[in-house]
């Protein structure tokens, strides 16, 4: 019983331990490999996250989760907040100041996309406070640079320059030269309307950077930006204006469509209306909409400023059109949105119901082992029991056996017959004591035997059994005619063991000693002497010896 509850808990630990996923399980290659990538070639890790079956242990979960957001993010590819929810759930509780600062900024980047700036600044802010506590500049750039967006959107400028210089800061020390370019006009942009002269000389080492890296689309972009500085109305400087916007089409891939809007708002300014409708009309043909909108406004603008009605009427209509269609794309991406957080919440759904089996599946299994071992512990604690108590009757029937044999052993006195004595000899021989006691050799058993065999008679071999023809003649012959007595007046209604007991008792045996002798539990013993008692007609706790030997014969 004592090693059962040992079993018990080994078996039950050991169930959890395999039917439970661990909450601190080692991340997978997959995950590892995928966030190694996740800098240098985001679609690489996008493809090895897309290709990785859900993991089932929450760790790996919410890693693999977070990391999916993040390579969706890196490669522009539109999402919900599903999977990063999963994340949240997770990480938000943990003190893991990498994984939460990871977290809280693409939280705050699909706000962000989504146009809702205070929710986004709410989760950058947060993800400020946990990157200052880790050396990763690369994520503090991130971070900051989207901070330092919001509050120029929100024309909170002083803010703004601040984490301009904060990012640059970051961008610095992560040695990421796009970065770096990309901070200096982060800040000359918060400069656009506080310190005009401070964005241009930011704009000015964002180009001269580019240029020795040779990044031409980022110089480009900053002497896109630069130009409208210059043409600004405190400045007003349009021929400086117009060579960055010549400089940024002539180094530029790919003329993009908004250089052709702010060149063609530059010529509007300068009073070239036909070459400002030129550029506003190929910006106007984009198949960017949002880009062709700007352009039609730009020329409606224009129509108004020069009388032409009827084209600003045109141009009008254009741009509603436009308008509408940004509505309709609006509208469509948000029961895009929604249907896409209703199939993650299916999964996710499916995910828990999953687990919910497993760990049902989980405690029956242990409610059964718990169940089985029980029963094992309850059969032990039994054959213990049993065991305890045939060893305690097997000892009871040895001290019985010993103390049959002391007297059989012993000389009469003069006072006490010699019949008893006699009879115990004869039967002891009968008895078989050898074979019984032998199935136990134990040194008090083996100096039984050898009492035994000296209380034995040579013409009675002791491996017999009893053998009452032969004991009955004995008994009537030793003890006045006690079994004729009895059996000529009750042999009719008393069983052979009942007559057996009754003539045992008149040699002078005690109700144990009859028990030891018949193999019999002493219950049963006092069973059959009241049985006995009832068919001779005795009253209750009369002698059935002298109740017999009273009889006539």
């Amino acid at each position: 019983m004592k090693n059962a509850f040992p079993i018990l808990l080994m078996v039950i630990l050991l169930m959890v331990a395999c039917g439970r996923p661990s909450a601190n399980a080692p991340l997978s290659a997959e995950l590892q490999r995928a966030e190694d990538l996740m800098y240098s070639h985001p679609d690489s890790a996008l493809h090895i996250l897309q290709a990785m079956t859900p993991p089932e242990d929450e760790l790996n979960r919410a890693t693999w989760a977070l990391l999916l957001t993040q390579a969706k993010y890196r490669c522009l590819i539109e999402q919900n907040d599903s999977l990063i929810n999963i994340s949240y759930e997770y990480f938000n509780k943990k003190e893991n100041s990498e994984r939460k600062a990871l977290l809280f900024y693409l939280k705050g980047g699909l706000l962000y996309e989504k146009n809702q700036y205070e929710h986004a600044l709410k989760y950058y802010l947060k993800a400020e406070e946990e990157i200052e506590r880790i050396p990763n500049d690369t994520l503090g750039y991130l971070i900051t640079s989207h901070i330092c967006m919001i509050y120029a959107y929100q024309k909170l400028y002083d803010y703004a320059i601040e984490y301009g210089w904060k990012s640059n800061k970051h961008a610095m020390k992560s040695k990421h030269i796009n970065y770096i370019i990309m901070s200096y006009i982060r800040i000359a942009r918060a400069n656009g309307t506080v310190d005009l002269e401070e964005a241009v000389n930011c704009y000015e080492k964002a180009i001269s950077i580019a240029n020795e890296h040779k990044l031409i689309n980022l110089k480009a972009s900053a002497l896109v930006e630069v130009a409208g500085v210059y043409k600004h109305d405190d400045i007003k400087n349009y021929s400086k204006a117009l060579s960055c916007i010549k400089e940024a089409m002539r180094i530029r891939e790919n003329k993009t469509d908004q250089s052709y809007i702010v060149l063609g708002d530059l010529f509007r300014r300068m009073n070239e209306p036909d070459s400002a409708y030129c550029y506003l009309s190929k910006a106007a043909r984009s198949k960017n909409i949002h880009t062709s909108r700007s352009a039609y406004k730009s020329l409606y603008d224009m129509s108004q400023d020069i009388g032409h009605y009827k084209e600003a009427v045109e141009y009008s209509s254009k741009m509603w059109e436009m308008q509408d269609s940004i509505n309709n794309i609006a509208r469509n991406k948000a029961l895009i949105e929604m249907q896409e957080k209703y199939d993650q919440q299916r999964v996710k759904d499916e995910m828990t119901a999953k687990m919910t089996l497993q760990k049902q599946r989980i405690l029956m299994g242990i409610g059964v082992a718990v169940l089985i071992l029980c029963f094992i512990a309850y059969r032990i604690r039994i054959r213990n029991k049993e065991r305890i108590t045939r060893l305690a009757e097997a000892e009871e029937r040895i001290e019985t056996l010993s103390h049959l044999l002391e007297e059989a052993q012993k000389e009469p006195s003069p006072d006490a017959g010699q019949d008893d004595t006699f009879f115990k000899r004869i039967l002891l021989q009968q008895l078989g004591i050898i074979r019984m006691v032998a199935n136990t050799p134990t040194a008090q058993n083996q100096a039984l035997l050898r009492r035994l065999a000296e209380t034995g008679n040579d013409e009675m071999p002791a491996e017999e059994l009893i053998a009452w023809k032969d004991l009955y003649p004995i008994i009537d012959r030793l003890y006045h005619g006690f079994y004729t007595r009895l059996t000529q007046h009750f042999g009719s209604v008393l069983t052979d063991k009942e007559v057996q007991t009754c003539c045992l008792l008149c040699a002078g045996f005690s109700t144990k000693e009859i028990a030891v002798i018949t193999r019999q539990a002493v219950n049963t013993v006092y069973i059959r002497k009241t049985s006995a008692r009832q068919k001779m007609g005795m009253p209750e706790g009369a002698d059935i010896v002298e109740w017999v030997k009273n009889l006539s014969a």
